[in-house]
């Protein structure tokens, strides 16, 4: 036997997500992820530490963050066979599909085509509404948006309310605290407590936003002002070419930063930009 330490480092990306750990055991199992059936070894909070005696055989480590997407929001780390005692660190990291879970220095065998293709079905999960919301739209109006219904509605989640439109439909999406869906436009909301990171209520958003491009490796992206609020603004692209623009609002309150992001068709965005500036100063905290 050796002893497997797995150590979730402390960061805000994905603070609030639990990461559920899990072992290849076909003789024992409760859950198959990824082909492969894995019995559960505990579970980490942000910060946490795990420690359990293994077996010394080659085994896979799992981490997921829910049952329900643990096929396409999962990293395995390989583990050789061996005596010795095995330490795994890693971290939550905001990716276009939602928020993953990343082993350091992980070097497993197909783990990167395994890591693409989560982060595809992820990015496919989360805009398959827009492109559905877009053709359906076209096959009501013949081609041509009309009749918009742009009255004003708002829509609030854990004491945070946002002015948008009655477009707008509420929507589920892992690793988010509220995400709101149009026609080709997704609301994200992350809420990060203070709580979950010692000092953290003595940083200034644009520290907060550096610690948010730092952790989801976007160095070329920065820290910018949008209508006087902070936040940063990127392009990503799916693996047939379409190209999506997010646009992240930062704001904080006296126990939470909240991150917003406006994502819509790069195509669509200079449709929206205003809109989305609007949005985004109509943002409230119920204190």
């Amino acid at each position: 036997m050796r002893n497997l330490t797995i150590r979730r480092r402390k960061v805000y990306s994905g603070c609030l997500a639990k990461a559920k750990i899990y072992i290849e055991d076909p003789e024992n199992s409760e859950l198959t992820i990824g082909g492969t059936p894995c019995r559960k070894l505990g579970q980490l909070k942000n910060g946490g530490e795990l420690s359990v005696p293994i077996g010394n055989e080659a085994t896979k480590i799992y981490v997921i963050a829910d049952k329900l997407s643990k096929e396409y929001s999962n990293e395995y780390y390989q583990l050789p066979e061996g005596e010795e005692d095995v330490v795994l660190t890693g971290q939550f990291q905001m990716t276009p599909g939602g928020s993953m879970y990343r082993f350091d220095e992980n070097e497993s065998a197909g783990i990167q085509k395994s890591r693409k293709k989560n982060s595809t079905v992820g990015v496919i999960i989360l805009i398959l509404a827009l492109a559905l919301g877009i053709a359906a739209g076209r096959i009501i109006s013949g081609g041509v948006t009309k009749n918009r219904n742009q009255t004003a509605k708002e829509f609030s989640s854990q004491g945070m309310t946002v002015t948008l439109t009655k477009e707008f439909k509420e929507d589920s999406v892992m690793g988010f605290d509220a995400s709101y869906r149009s026609k080709d436009v997704y609301v994200l909301a992350l809420r990060e407590r203070f709580e979950e990171a010692e000092g953290a209520e003595k940083l200034s958003l644009e520290e907060y936003g550096k610690i948010i491009l730092e952790v989801n490796e976007l160095p070329d992206v920065q820290i910018d002002s949008f209508g006087g609020i902070p936040g940063f603004e990127y392009d990503y692209d799916d693996d047939d070419g379409q190209t999506y623009h997010d646009r992240t609002y930062l704001y904080k309150t006296d126990d939470s930063f909240w991150m917003i992001q406006f994502i819509t068709f790069k195509e669509s965005f200079a449709k929206y930009e205003s809109a989305f500036g609007k949005w985004a100063a109509s943002v409230r905290f119920d204190q």
